[in-house]
């Protein structure tokens, strides 16, 4: 690399008197480059390797998190399956009770005896008015447990 310049240097007597006066520095400066190069790629290469490493890291961990996201999914997924599942079987019961109370309390009033001709007012006796009133309260606390009607 320095061959060339003194070759030619040495057909020249200018040139060679100053690269003879100035071969230190002009050392020096080729020195400092080739110093500063190697710097630069070596800070280069170090600049590429610590992007790998890190571009590495980085997809390793959000393929945990990912991992760890689809395993909440499922669990959410698989707790509001069940809570689904308990809460239809809850209103289907719910429902069949209603519908029992409903036809014990029809029942119970088409057993009420038949009012005598000319009566207006219908009374019930006591304890058919006590038994249909237990019903009524019954059929009312279910249908607030069963919620609204499909």
């Amino acid at each position: 690399m320095i061959a060339l310049p003194l070759a030619i240097a040495s057909r020249l007597p200018a040139v060679r008197a100053f690269l003879k006066a100035n071969a230190v520095w002009i050392a020096l400066g080729v020195l400092a480059l080739i110093m500063c190069g190697s710097a630069l790629f070596l800070y280069q290469r170090g600049h590429s390797a610590g992007a790998n490493e890190v571009e590495v890291r980085v997809e390793r961990e959000h393929t945990e998190t990912i991992r760890e996201v689809r395993g909440d999914e499922q669990l959410a997924q698989k707790i509001t399956d069940d809570l689904a599942a308990r809460l239809a079987a809850a209103q289907a019961e719910q429902r069949t009770v209603t519908v029992q109370t409903t036809k014990e309390i029809t029942d119970a009033f088409q057993a009420l005896p038949a009012a005598p001709a000319g009566t207006v007012d219908r009374v019930a006796p006591d304890g058919v008015r006590d038994a249909s009133n237990r019903l009524v309260d019954r059929a009312n606390r279910a249908a607030v447990y069963a919620g609204p009607a499909d």
